[in-house]
């Protein structure tokens, strides 16, 4: 039987660099395979070493990101990694895992940061301005008051609007191995970080049968 734990993006690297061949082929059979719910753009800094795996070769990725605004920054980044290597080992979905009960494919609300922060606060961090984002709403709102509260010792400057709801496509984990053409047997590093809902997502993949 296989063996779990829950470990450090750390750990993962070295998991991968110490089991992946360094290759460009496109024979997937000897390598790794990661997915990861809630990639954000693969900038560098914002993955840890979860990003220095996947952008480092020798893994297929399957990326899954929701976020409207940091979507296309992750699709820009996958495309010059695939087109520089001349291969397809990267995948990005722009696509939510569906709350708790959802079907194979439908709409979410998404809370995010507001254009209006986004204008008020130009110079904020990244991990405010792209990577603060929920399908629960108490968590994005906490976090950005966290951001006043601790960051910038000044709570009263966080206004309701600073956050807004947005739609975005959602689906259930079987259907994100669909759209991934994804075994779930397959899958060596499964990465979350949906901002609070890590759990719901898990249970979600372990109903999928060959996953667990």
């Amino acid at each position: 039987p296989r063996e779990y734990s829950f470990c450090s993006d750390h750990a993962i690297s070295n998991l991968l660099l110490h089991h992946s061949p360094n290759s460009t082929s496109t024979d997937w059979s000897h390598r790794r395979t990661v997915l990861q719910i809630g990639a954000n753009d693969l900038r560098a800094g914002n993955d840890g070493d979860v990003r220095y795996a996947v952008v480092s070769g020798g893994t297929r990725a399957v990326l899954v990101e929701p976020h409207p605004l940091v979507f296309p920054r992750l699709a820009e980044n996958i495309d010059a990694i695939n087109h520089k290597e001349s291969t397809d080992r990267l995948t990005a979905l722009n696509v939510a895992v569906c709350p708790a009960g959802g079907e194979s494919s439908s709409n979410a609300t998404f809370w995010t940061v507001s254009p209006r922060f986004l204008r008020d606060f130009a110079q904020a961090p990244h991990w405010v301005r792209s990577e603060l984002a929920s399908l629960n709403e108490h968590t994005t709102r906490t976090s950005v008051e966290y951001f006043f509260r601790t960051y910038l010792k000044k709570p009263h400057q966080m206004r309701p609007d600073y956050v807004e709801a947005v739609t975005v496509p959602c689906a259930n984990m079987q259907r994100i191995f669909e759209l991934g053409n994804l075994e779930p047997e397959a899958v060596d590093i499964f990465a979350v970080d949906t901002e609070g809902l890590d759990a719901h997502v898990m249970l979600d993949a372990l109903r999928v049968p060959g996953f667990a």
